[in-house]
C-alpha cells in the first residue's frame, strides 16, 4: 500500500547540512557517501553549539 524512496547520496548530504556540490567530482559508491553523510557531524547542529559557547564566554568575560 505504502511505496517507500530511498534517499539519495545528495538528499542525505543536504539533511546533514552540506551543500549540493560537497560530492560533486567523488570517486566513491553511493555506499561509502552514504556512510561518509552517516559519520559526519551535522553542520547546523555543530554552528549552533559553537555559537552558544562563544555566547557563554561573551557573557562571563562581561560579568553579565
Amino acid at each position: 500500500k505504502y511505496v517507500l524512496r530511498r534517499l539519495l547520496p545528495t538528499e542525505c548530504l543536504l539533511l546533514q547540512g552540506f551543500p549540493k556540490w560537497w560530492v560533486d567530482g567523488a570517486n566513491g559508491s553511493d555506499s561509502a557517501i552514504y556512510r561518509a553523510a552517516g559519520n559526519s557531524l551535522a553542520i547546523p547542529c555543530a554552528v549552533d553549539v559553537i555559537g552558544r559557547i562563544a555566547r557563554f564566554v561573551e557573557e562571563e568575560r562581561h560579568g553579565n
